[in-house]
Order: C-alpha cells, then sequence, then structure tokens
C-alpha cells in the first residue's frame, strides 16, 4: 500500500493559497502536529474532538481569548478530554489560531 500525502488524504485541513512562510502555515504546522489527530477540519481529520470549521469555525461562536484559555486549561472545562496544553505561550496560541481564522473564510 502506498502512502498517501497528507494533503492528498486530508485536502479540507490543509490552507489554501498562503505561503508556506505565512502566519497561516505558522498556526498550521502545530495543528497538524498536535490537534488534527483529534480534531477534524471540514469533517477531516480526527473523530475524538469537535470539527472546528463545521458545522461552523470555531471562531465565530467563541472569541479567541475563549479558545485560547481552553487550549491551555481544558481540564477547567467541564466536559473536556482534550490533554492541557500549559506549555504553549501567547505568541504560540496566537500563531496556532491563525489557522482557524483563515479557515473560517472556508467553512462549508
Amino acid at each position: 500500500m502506498a502512502l498517501r500525502a497528507f494533503a492528498d488524504q486530508y485536502p479540507n485541513v490543509v490552507p489554501t493559497s498562503e505561503p508556506d512562510s505565512s502566519a497561516v502555515y505558522r498556526g498550521y504546522t502545530p495543528f497538524k502536529t498536535r490537534c488534527v489527530d483529534r480534531h477534524a477540519r471540514g469533517e477531516q481529520g480526527g473523530k475524538v474532538g469537535p470539527d472546528l470549521n463545521r458545522p461552523r469555525n470555531v471562531l465565530a461562536y467563541r472569541t479567541a481569548g475563549t479558545v485560547r484559555a481552553f487550549i491551555r486549561h481544558p481540564e477547567e472545562s467541564r466536559h473536556s478530554r482534550m490533554p492541557a496544553d500549559p506549555h504553549l505561550d501567547d505568541v504560540g496560541l496566537d500563531k496556532l489560531l491563525d489557522c482557524p481564522r483563515h479557515m473560517q473564510a472556508r467553512a462549508r
């Protein structure tokens, strides 16, 4: 069995029309390594956590501050099984949120 490229397997997860050095890709890289095994975007990716772009993008109904706080300390949320990521600093969280901001325009 041949291995498929990530972008071929999950085209709805990969940002489009952005150079690899853009802010979107700086957020996409940690999402791809830390989050896509649990979260889907556009019905592609993990199935443990919610889809972050369907039926609406997570930033359409949660503020960036709320999402940052949740990512840093999900255990403070009543029903979360998401692992905490307290070592992710504010800059890293901002970069991570650049990707869903971009994906919001691609919500279907």
